[in-house]
């Protein structure tokens, strides 16, 4: 008997990562929300939070140990040790989410018209600060099960598209949740879902072409889901309108790189 869940998630690696991170997922979302409730002490209310965002790496490490065991773990993190690529990559990953975060709020400014502090002022101290927040809450603690775990796996039986389109509905229920906790309703809250499904999955898209083209490396795909988080701070814009532009910049730059030729060797499991 101590050997069937072992033997359960040797047998569906994929979907017992995926229903493992939305399992150990709830939990800690829900204690987050407690912890606000109740008017925890900030450092309690930002742990929890960002306990919650490393659940599809608790996941990915658990079914990798029962997989492989501690040798399979370390080759899992390894990627985050994959730092030579060529510059252009860091760069891509780094600037173009900001560069899109940015052109959303001109797009903005030419619809509705330019409002006061639309752009955050962001000092090098702010600046650290909004990064560092971010790091925690999202990039470190997700990649490492859903660029990691997942999507080599996808690869080894699918295309990219198809193999991103399958990471991005996964990731796209385990955000469920955080839909209603932005102060929407109604019509806003309809269009917050949509666009951020949109956005999810054509970023998904892109983080694959990425991924592929730097050999599997966490650390960018780590960079670029960091850069895109902070995009979204450093414009003052509604949030449902910003996400909705966003999103349809996503959905073009997908497209682009779909036709663009795949790398020879894509990482797979």
């Amino acid at each position: 008997m101590g050997d069937q869940k072992p033997r359960l998630l040797a047998r569906r690696p994929l979907a017992s990562f995926f229903a493992l991170s939305i399992l150990f997922f709830l939990p800690l979302f829900a204690a987050a929300g407690v912890a606000v409730t109740l008017n925890a002490p900030v450092w309690l209310q930002y742990l929890t939070q960002a306990l919650s965002a490393w659940s599809p790496t608790m996941a990915a490490m658990i079914v990798t140990a029962a997989l492989n065991g501690s040798a399979g773990v370390r080759a899992l993190l390894i990627g985050f040790a994959k730092w030579r690529v060529k510059p252009i990559w860091y760069l891509f990953a780094a600037a173009l989410p900001i560069a899109i975060g940015y052109a959303a709020a001109g797009i903005y400014a030419l619809i509705v018209g330019p409002t006061p502090g639309m752009i955050v002022p962001l000092t090098a101290p702010a600046l650290l600060v909004t990064v560092l927040n971010h790091l925690f809450r999202g990039p470190l603690g997700e990649e490492a099960g859903w660029r990691g775990f997942a999507l080599p796996r996808l690869q080894a039986r699918y295309t990219p598209f198809r193999s991103s389109l399958i990471l991005g509905l996964g990731m796209l229920v385990w955000h469920i949740p955080t839909f209603f906790i932005q102060g929407l309703s109604g019509t806003a809250l309809l269009l917050f879902m949509v666009s951020f499904a949109v956005a999810l999955l054509s970023f998904t898209i892109v983080m694959t072409w990425l991924f592929n083209h730097t050999g599997g490396s966490l650390l960018l795909a780590a960079l670029m889901h960091l850069s895109f988080n902070v995009s979204l701070s450093v414009v003052a814009i509604p949030l449902q309108t910003q996400l909705a532009i966003v999103a349809g910049l996503y959905l073009v730059l997908a497209a682009i790189v779909t036709l663009l030729p795949a790398p020879r060797d894509r990482a797979k499991a």
